[in-house]
């Protein structure tokens, strides 16, 4: 009994010519691949992010799955804000600043003391 694999498989054959011919996608990192091809068709895909600027880029990838992700700050206020992150990484944020409540130059969003003290001066 014969499998049916080539496009151009003729029932009514009853010699094998050696043209049997299969079209499909002869790269092998695609979704798509196909073993048996033996003309490639052109149309080889692979699901993923197609965003370099992703965590999980794959430069393999030729349509895009909704899947791109980056882990970063997404806090305005910090000074490593990444206006590209998706995810956030509250952990990650910080921001330099005065933490001395008594100085002029207090950052009350600070996270990070830089040391540098600016103190009011008390002269009337």
């Amino acid at each position: 009994m014969y499998i049916i694999r080539a496009d151009n498989y003729d029932s009514l054959a009853t010699t094998d010519n050696g043209i049997c011919d299969r079209l499909g996608c002869m790269s092998d990192w695609a979704d798509n691949y196909d073993s048996l091809a033996t003309t490639d068709n052109g149309i080889c895909d692979r699901l993923g992010c197609t965003s370099d600027w992703a965590d999980n880029y794959d430069v393999l990838a030729t349509t895009d799955d909704g899947s791109c992700d980056r882990l970063g700050c997404k806090y305005d206020w910090a000074d490593n804000y990444d206006s590209l992150a998706t995810t956030a990484d509250p952990e990650s944020c910080f921001r330099e600043g005065c933490m001395y409540e008594t100085m002029i130059n207090y950052d009350p969003l600070a996270t990070q003391d830089t040391h540098l003290l600016v103190m009011q001066n008390n002269l009337s």
